[in-house]
């Protein structure tokens, strides 16, 4: 279960970073999870595949993980995912969305969610 309250919304003139974030960095529980859309989205249901030109960008998970008898951040990028995008002024919500990639053991990892972020107010489950 990933619950997180601390979101973060930044833009530049290309893109739309939205990160959410649960624990503390540093910490074993930190975990992240981040989408980096076109500056341009609207409003509908947008496919992504790595490699792919596309209105979302990015998709990834960070944790900590243990390797080698060590705590390490590992960074997991999707390698196909969706997204269900409502964008209302400067509210952007995701009735759900998909995240498929490769853990560090290159077993198969899945996230599915929702979020809401209204600069700066932000949900996320």
């Amino acid at each position: 279960m990933f619950d997180s309250h601390e979101m973060t919304f930044a833009s530049s003139q290309k893109k739309i970073v939205i990160t959410a974030d649960m624990g503390d960095f540093g910490s074993i529980g930190y975990r992240s999870l981040a989408f980096t859309l076109d500056i341009n989205i609207q409003t509908g249901i947008y496919l992504f595949a790595r490699g792919n030109l596309g209105h979302v960008h990015d998709m990834t998970y960070t944790e900590c993980v243990e390797l080698n008898g060590k705590h390490v951040y590992y960074l997991i990028q999707a390698e196909i995912g969706s997204l269900q995008l409502s964008v209302v002024e400067s509210c952007y919500s995701a009735r759900l969305f998909t995240f498929d990639g490769r853990d560090h053991n290159n077993e198969p990892f899945e996230i599915c969610g929702d979020f809401i972020i209204t600069p700066p107010h932000a949900s996320f489950s």
